[in-house]
């Protein structure tokens, strides 16, 4: 037998790859858990208890069979008990979510020891504009206190954790370092929502309540960012689609924060030269 030898792969890339893996498997279940709320929520249904069951006969739903994706895909799409087809957006929210999470994950890994913070804070926003667009999808509008409560997080969040800091209001820092306090986060995040809410894009009061959401959490450039994302979203679209579209556009801003930032950064060099 012939002895092999096998070339290590580089810690970065190795660091990566289980960063992105661990981040979409984590992003896979929330999106199994954010399915459980588009379908209890409209009915009044609770989310804390209760496990999942079959909607055309109740039957509950086998641990085996409830693993995001693969458990739709093993029963080709139907009910293992009556045979009643599951709708393939079950299985699509779930990989959504799981590459979401692993995208967000892969541009963070480089952060250090703040990393994980960075994406626990970032890949939470993402979550809460699925679910809104989940919700609305199904017609259920997201009331103002559930936005005043999730927009307050963000804004507290990005205050206190130095690596979820908002982007700053003016160039009168750099991007990443924003040495502005507590309280000029706030004012950044203030800002954020401002501009998030009143940005005069298409695509109804889900894609409203996100901007501002993101608005919060990174900043008004991000909220900017997601107003330009809508409207190159929504064009030749319906209004549905556009509902739709002009929400999820929103997490165009949350993936894109590091070249946001980035650019950011290089504007306020730029314009204190």
């Amino acid at each position: 037998m012939l002895a092999m030898d096998f070339v290590a792969l580089p810690p970065s890339f190795t660091a990566t790859a289980v960063a992105v893996g661990g981040a979409s498997a984590a992003g896979a279940m929330v999106g199994s858990f954010l399915n459980v709320v588009a379908h209890r929520v409209p009915r009044g249904e609770t989310v804390i208890h209760g496990r999942s069951h079959c909607p055309a006969c109740n039957a509950t739903i086998r641990a085996r069979d409830n693993v995001p994706v693969l458990g739709w895909l093993l029963l080709r799409g139907r009910c293992r008990d009556c045979g009643a087809a599951i709708s393939a957006r079950y299985p699509l929210v779930e990989a959504g979510c799981g590459m979401l999470a692993g995208v967000i994950a892969g541009a963070e890994v480089g952060g250090g020891d703040d990393a994980l913070a960075a994406w626990c804070g970032h890949a939470a926003v993402a979550f809460v504009v699925v679910a809104w667009s989940l919700l609305a999808d199904r017609g259920h509008a997201v009331s103002r206190t559930t936005v005043a409560i999730a927009t307050t997080l963000a804004a507290l969040a990005a205050a206190t954790v130095p690596v979820l800091a908002p982007l700053p209001v003016g160039c009168s820092c750099a991007a990443h370092v924003a040495p502005v306090g507590c309280a000029g986060c706030l004012l950044a995040s203030l800002l954020g929502a401002v501009a998030g809410w009143l940005a005069p894009t298409p695509g109804g009061r889900s894609a409203q309540v996100a901007r501002c959401l993101v608005g919060a959490a990174l900043g008004w450039q991000a909220a900017s960012l997601a107003a330009v994302a809508a409207v190159a979203a929504c064009v030749g679209r319906s209004a549905g689609r556009r509902e739709a579209a002009g929400s999820l556009a929103s997490l165009t801003a949350i993936v894109g924060w590091h070249p946001l930032a980035w650019a950011w950064e290089a504007v306020c060099r730029w314009a204190v030269s």
